[in-house]
Formats: C-alpha cells, structure tokens, sequence
C-alpha cells in the first residue's frame, strides 16, 4: 500500500488547473463551427426581442389587476405580431394579445386564454398572474443568421445563443447549426 497522504480537493484542482492552458482560438465560418465552444463572449448588434413580447395567445394585464378574482378587466385593444397596442394600459384594463407581438405598456404580464373567461369587452381570469408570466423579455435571445454557398444550393447555418442579456452582450455558449 502507497504511504502518500492523499490530496485535499483544493490541492488537486490546484495541480491541475496549474498545467491547464488555453487553447488558441481560431475563427472558422459558421458551417465548420457545431459542437465548437466560444472563446469569447459575443457582443449582439442589436437586442432581441426588442421589447417585450409575448409567448403565449391571451390577454396582457398588470399582474396586479389579477389579484382580484371578481374583479372584469375591460378589454381596450389588440396587440398582434407587427402591429402593436399603442396605447398605454391603466388599472382595470387588458389587451388581447397574440404569440410573438410587443406587449403594451402598462403590462407585465399574459394571461393564456385558456384561463380567462371572456364577456362582452370584458374578461375574468380564472387564476392570478405573476409579473412576468408568459412575457418573453427584451434581450432574451439573439439568433444570428449565415448564408454559404454550396455548388448551385444554399445552405442555411443557424446559430442559436439563448441566454439573458447583460447590457448587449451574450455569455458564453456553443453553436448549434441546422440546415
């Protein structure tokens, strides 16, 4: 039997990240990068979504109006994808919203309408909201987009990074491609 005193954990991961090195980053066009990790944060050109959109079809509210069960809401507008709610909601108020369109100021959050019984220019919602639900929020994601040539097709590289936005820039993450 060996007599060596074994290594602390701090001592091992010491030993190992002392002789650990990076590598060389290199770039290479966005087809050749699958399974690839960054060696740098990316900087997004622009934030996306926007502003805050929602990810499910109902209706957007202040999660505080949904406190009350009893309580209608008064239905004052549509949001839809490309074309927005310009006004700004008030206590009370809801706006029909759709998947994928801006939700209106005064909003924080989307009731699915599943959930929400609806009469007249007036709804009930079956359950609370939390701030947030069903809000997809500006920044959320960047999805970056490359065209190559491929003798007489085009391919479509896709690379995909989902994480929260910290000031415009992206933390670190792998490409994942689809063609």
């Amino acid at each position: 039997m060996d007599d060596k005193p074994l290594l602390s954990v701090a001592q091992a991961l010491s030993g190992v990240l002392g002789r650990a090195h990076p590598l060389e980053t290199e770039n290479v066009p966005l087809a050749q990068a699958w399974g690839r990790t960054l060696a740098r944060d990316l900087a997004s050109t622009r934030t996306q979504p926007p502003e805050p959109i929602s990810a499910m079809d109902g209706y957007g509210l202040s999660a505080d109006d949904s406190r009350e069960s009893t309580r209608a809401l008064r239905v004052i507008g549509t949001s839809s994808a490309g074309h927005r709610f310009e006004g700004t909601l008030q206590r009370g108020q809801a706006v029909r919203i759709f998947t994928g369109a801006i939700v209106p100021s005064g909003a924080d959050a989307v009731q699915m309408q599943e959930l929400v019984t609806r009469s007249g220019d007036d709804i009930y919602l079956q359950e609370p909201v939390n701030p947030g639900r069903n809000v997809r929020a500006a920044g959320l994601e960047a999805l970056w987009k490359a065209m190559e040539r491929s003798d007489d097709q085009f391919e479509y590289s896709v690379a995909w990074v989902d994480a929260t936005a910290r000031g415009g820039r992206l933390g670190r993450g792998v490409l994942m491609q689809a063609r």
